[in-house]
C-alpha cells in the first residue's frame, strides 16, 4: 500500500537528487543497533562510544541513479565497493539523511525485533493506520 507520507519522502529523496545533478544517491540512516566503538592503544581500551551518540550515518538500502550510473559499472563488482567509490572519488553521490523508522531485517534477531513491534500493535511503519 502506497501512502501520502511515503509518495511525499520519496518526492523529497527524488527531489534533492535533482537538484544535487549527481550520477547516484542514496539513503542514508542512523544506525539502530546496540554497539560501541572500542578505541584501544598498546592493548588497553582508551574509549568505548555508543554508536547511536555519533554522527555515523549508514547505507539505508534505497537507491537512486541517472542513466550515467553505466559508465561506472563493471562486471562482477558488487555496486558498494566499486561504483560507490569512483562516485565519491568525483563527488556524484548523494546522500539524503532519513531519520525516520528504519530498522534492518539482515538476522533472525532483527526479524524477531522486528515481529515484537508488530505484535504490540503499533509497529512505526505502519503509519497509514495512524
Amino acid at each position: 500500500m502506497i501512502t501520502l507520507l511515503r509518495v511525499l519522502f520519496l518526492l523529497r529523496v527524488l527531489f534533492g537528487f535533482i537538484i544535487a545533478c549527481l550520477v547516484a544517491g542514496l539513503v542514508t540512516v542512523a544506525p539502530n543497533v546496540s554497539y560501541h566503538y572500542v578505541a584501544a592503544t598498546g592493548g588497553i581500551v582508551t574509549s568505548l562510544t555508543d554508536v547511536r551518540s555519533t554522527p555515523l550515518r549508514v547505507n539505508g538500502g534505497f537507491f537512486i541513479f541517472r542513466k550515467g550510473i553505466f559508465d561506472y559499472l563493471r562486471e562482477g563488482e558488487e555496486l558498494v565497493d566499486g561504483p560507490f567509490h569512483r562516485l565519491i572519488q568525483e563527488q556524484q553521490l548523494f546522500a539524503y539523511e532519513y531519520n525516520g523508522f528504519w530498522k534492518a531485517m539482515d538476522t533472525f534477531k532483527d526479524k524477531q525485533q522486528l515481529d515484537e513491534l508488530l505484535a504490540r500493535g503499533d509497529p512505526p511503519w505502519e503509519v497509514w493506520h495512524r
